[in-house]
């Protein structure tokens, strides 16, 4: 995405413009989907929360984002691993020290 397409949604982000959001879920959705999946290896009900948790914390933080600091991608992509932890931090231990080798190495990627 080219900055003035990015400032231009982040900008409405920053309104509650419905037309960004839009745009902004069209453009990264599946990028967050994929790479959400590559963390929990592939438990699709977990993605598809962890997906929504996303976006509705990027909904909640919208107002704070500064395009001077990074990327619209960047900072989804910054929630999405929060997201994740705090999904492998709700788990059962057994599940999570099962996952957690892979999640933690999947960060690297």
């Amino acid at each position: 995405m080219d900055k003035d397409t990015e400032l231009k949604i982040a900008q409405g982000l920053q309104k509650g413009d419905q037309q960004a959001w839009l745009e902004l879920y069209e453009a990264y959705a599946e990028p967050v989907w994929r790479n959400v999946f590559r963390l929990t290896g592939g438990d699709s009900a977990a993605i598809s929360d962890l997906v929504q948790e996303t976006f509705l914390a990027a909904a909640r933080s919208a107002r704070n984002f500064r395009p001077d600091r990074g990327t619209l991608w960047v900072w989804l992509w910054t929630i999405a691993r929060r997201q994740v932890a705090l999904y492998y931090r709700k788990q059962k231990p057994e599940i999570v020290l099962s996952r957690a080798r892979q999640w933690w190495t999947s960060l690297d990627g």
